[in-house]
């Protein structure tokens, strides 16, 4: 994805749940301390071009540093039937 999207984080759930907005961007870097973070992208289909997939990457994890991901997708055709995200 090259495009800017739009970020909001919460940089330590322990203290807070508010969701800050961020600069939008197409990447995110956290910081490394070890905090339970929340990271949202709001992503417009149509700032994905011909590219039919989108798919979160970490650039560093191991057993110290658990990274989960849940998508949350709507459809990019308004349709009320949602297709399957596992098809290419």
């Amino acid at each position: 994805m090259t495009e800017a999207a739009r970020i909001f984080s919460t940089l330590d759930c322990a203290t807070s749940d508010v969701l800050v907005e961020r600069t939008p961007a197409a990447s995110y870097s956290l910081d490394a301390a070890l905090k339970d973070k929340l990271v949202v992208f709001e992503i417009d289909p149509a700032g994905i071009g011909a590219y039919d997939c989108i798919a979160a990457k970490v650039a560093a994890s191991n057993a110290a540093n658990i990274t989960s991901v849940l998508y949350v997708v709507e459809s990019r055709y308004g349709s009320k039937v949602q297709p399957s995200m596992i098809v290419d």
